[in-house]
């Protein structure tokens, strides 16, 4: 695909930059106070598309449930994660099969773990820029 030769000094014009090399204008692609969403209501959504587009294999729904109480989300965790783990590797050692879901549950557990800390804190991205250079192109 060719560029087009005038696309390049436009859009230098429209981001006033005037020497690339000196400044590279970074742009954040969010919704910024556009259109605000909480956590409640992506949960909200993906239970639909959830139920609308199933996975082949699976035992149960996701739950995707806001818990408050973190002893509450403990023994969430402990009856739909890991006493399931337990039992399917138990059937499985009885069966005489590979055993896997221990495995699978830690490391879906360690994954958890990390995204945390992204979760439970509020995180604010000003997108000046970009709704300057959507008013610009407009």
């Amino acid at each position: 695909m060719k560029e087009d030769p005038k696309t390049l000094p436009r859009s230098r014009r429209i981001l006033k930059v005037s020497d690339p090399s000196t400044a590279i204008p970074v742009f954040n692609l969010t919704q910024c106070g556009m259109k605000p969403i909480t956590w409640r209501e992506v949960l909200d959504k993906g239970k639909k598309l959830g139920y609308e587009n199933p996975f082949s294999l699976m035992l149960w729904y996701p739950d995707g449930t806001i818990r408050t109480n973190k002893f509450t989300h403990q023994l969430c965790i402990i009856f739909t994660h890991w006493l399931p783990a337990y039992l399917i590797d138990g059937l499985l050692l009885i069966f005489g099969q590979k055993r896997f879901m221990l495995r699978v549950q830690a490391k879906i557990s360690q994954g958890l773990e990390v995204l945390q800390y992204f979760t439970m804190r509020e995180w604010l991205f000003k997108n000046t820029k970009l709704v300057g250079l959507r008013e610009s192109l407009s």
